[in-house]
């Protein structure tokens, strides 16, 4: 399953789990050598297991998902443009990148952090 973020795609970003793929035999031995200060639990791996070997109930829900994730960006966006802020466009998504700069006093760090 290419592509697939499991804490956003599958809403579980609770769960820190990390997958290393590689044909680089450096890239694995290294991976091997850091595994061990952070190992998922056996019941996060299995629950994971499982949701992810259910290909029916994946499809399924990253489609709605992606759905739910495009209608709330085209939502939140447009409500941005009725106030006269523009945004990079994006085609869904957890993240907005919004140009706030006619909100700032003046151009420094000091007015982005009081905005």
């Amino acid at each position: 399953m290419p592509g697939i973020v499991l804490s956003k795609d599958l809403g579980v970003s609770g769960f820190r789990v990390g997958v290393v793929h590689s044909y680089n035999d450096d890239v694995v031995r290294c991976a091997r050598k850091m595994s061990s200060f952070g190992l998922d639990s056996s019941q996060t791996q299995r629950l994971l297991s499982a949701m992810l070997s259910d290909e029916e109930f994946t499809s399924i829900f990253i489609a709605e998902s992606t759905r739910r994730l495009c209608s709330r960006q085209k939502t939140f966006t447009s409500g941005l443009a009725r106030v006269g802020i523009s945004c990079l466009k994006a085609n869904a998504g957890l993240f907005c990148w919004m140009d706030l700069r006619r909100l700032l006093r003046e151009a420094t760090e000091e007015a982005e952090m009081e905005l």
